[in-house]
């Protein structure tokens, strides 16, 4: 499966192998100039077993065969001058030539069995990591939300079939894998059997139903969040898999509507978005120290607005006596001092 599978580990972006080859490259073709117009401009002390007479083309043909062997003797320096400029140019030419072609080979060489040896252990060892599907604008943002809810380095995984994208997702940390999402053998690379969330992503909802169905097929437990971009097609995102579906052309529509309006709810809504702003959302576990009445356990600054008990929601601001449980989850709106 991974000999097919296009992934790319972060470190990788920041060797470039095409680049290094290029650079090296044009120092090779730099010697051969070098030679070539060395040889030529002392065209009289060499001699060609052929005709006798040295030209440009025989220069030329001296400094490949010269530096790239040991030369085939049809062209031979019979001067002082040109037998130094062979002795102390075109012989460390010939050698830096060869540590240029081997060094290449190994760095090359070496580069691979690297990033297969770090994808294998990377395949063994991630869990309850989280797999992005798509990097637009929407997984960038998603990206940079769990970012700062502490989700880094290889926990997270890029599916995208653009280049450009898996280079953003690389510079940002994350493991990128080529392709499209909905087929199964990119998602079972992305160990999406073992992830924990997956976000749904792409620029088209009948990719996003797919994409859903095939990740929900490999993995019935795994949490998916999948976006919509209109609002009819949320209850077919539903019933493919996914078990939250955001409406990107709704939320967007119904925010510009209660702006006209309404402004200062769209500002509470937008620092509410972005996180250490002013307001932000908490979500947090309640533990057996914590139970009990909520006025008792409530956090100072902190507005509970929901809780959950078993993934149903049991409470909408609930009162001061309203009783909570060990493994309840409080969803409540604080200040980012009190939410970190």
């Amino acid at each position: 499966m991974s000999s097919r599978v296009d992934m790319r580990m972060p470190e990788e972006f920041r060797f470039n192998p095409l680049g290094q080859l290029s650079w090296r490259v044009f120092i090779g073709a730099l010697m051969l100039a070098i030679i070539t117009l060395g040889t030529y401009l002392e065209r009289d002390g060499y001699t060609d077993t052929a005709d006798g007479v040295v030209d440009f083309l025989d220069s030329l043909y001296y400094a490949t065969v010269t530096v790239t062997t040991t030369g085939y003797g049809d062209v031979v320096p019979v001067s002082d001058t040109a037998r130094l400029f062979t002795t102390f140019i075109v012989t460390p030419a010939r050698i830096v030539f060869l540590v240029l072609l081997v060094g290449t080979s190994v760095e090359l060489i070496a580069t691979a069995t690297r990033s297969v040896l770090r994808e294998g252990r990377w395949r063994k060892r991630v869990q309850d990591h989280v797999v992005i599907c798509g990097f637009g604008v929407k997984g960038r943002t998603a990206f940079e939300s769990l970012r700062e809810q502490g989700e880094v380095g290889e926990r997270v995984v890029v599916i995208d079939p653009g280049d450009e994208a898996l280079a953003a997702a690389a510079r940002m940390g994350c493991v990128g894998i080529h392709g499209d999402a909905s087929s199964n053998e990119l998602l079972l690379a992305a160990r999406v059997d073992r992830a924990r969330v997956v976000i749904v992503t792409p620029n088209r909802d009948d990719a996003a139903v797919l994409v859903t169905l095939s990740v929900r097929n490999l993995n019935p437990k795994v949490r998916i969040v999948a976006a919509a971009r209109e609002l009819e097609n949320a209850p077919l995102l539903r019933s493919s898999g996914a078990d939250v579906v955001l409406t990107t052309s709704g939320a967007t529509g119904r925010m510009m509507g209660l702006a006209a309006n309404a402004p200062h709810y769209v500002q509470v809504v937008e620092e509410l978005l972005e996180r250490g702003s002013g307001l932000d959302l908490l979500e947090r576990t309640v533990d057996a120290s914590s139970a009990g009445p909520l006025h008792q356990h409530r956090r100072d600054g902190e507005l509970v607005v929901a809780v959950f008990r078993s993934d149903q929601l049991v409470a909408r601001n609930p009162t001061g006596d309203f009783e909570l449980h060990a493994g309840d989850e409080v969803v409540s709106v604080a200040a980012p001092t009190v939410a970190t």
